[in-house]
């Protein structure tokens, strides 16, 4: 399955038309077609029910639909992540515990920086 294949799907299902979908995209209405086509058989289910210029989504296209949506949804979060560690942004949990209420292993196992806040 391509990430490519999910876009064209996702497309095709908001738009409820290849042909719109497809202008969208700025790709031709074959190419689409052609494209889901392959990730219906990478799938193993119809996920689009077509009839003249319309097309609905089956009950497995909509839930289809829905995790697609959340699968490129954390690929772009992924992509956004991998740039900013290259460009050396490097995120830090910070973690207060009050010394008295901690137990001692649990203060052992951390490291500690005090007076110093970066």
């Amino acid at each position: 399955m391509r990430l490519r294949h999910l876009r064209y799907f996702v497309s095709a299902a908001e738009e409820l038309s290849l042909t719109r979908a497809a202008d969208r995209l700025h790709i031709p209405s074959s190419t689409l077609s052609r494209a889901i086509r392959n990730l219906e058989y990478d799938v193993g289910v119809d996920l689009l029910h077509h009839s003249k210029r319309k097309i609905r989504l089956t009950w497995s296209g909509k839930l289809f639909w829905q995790d697609a949506r959340h699968l490129l949804s954390l690929y772009g979060e992924a992509k956004n992540y991998a740039h900013k560690a290259a460009d050396g942004n490097r995120s830090r949990i910070r973690l207060g515990i009050a010394d008295s209420l901690a137990q001692p292993r649990l203060i052992n196992l951390l490291p500690m920086r005090r007076g110093k806040s970066r």
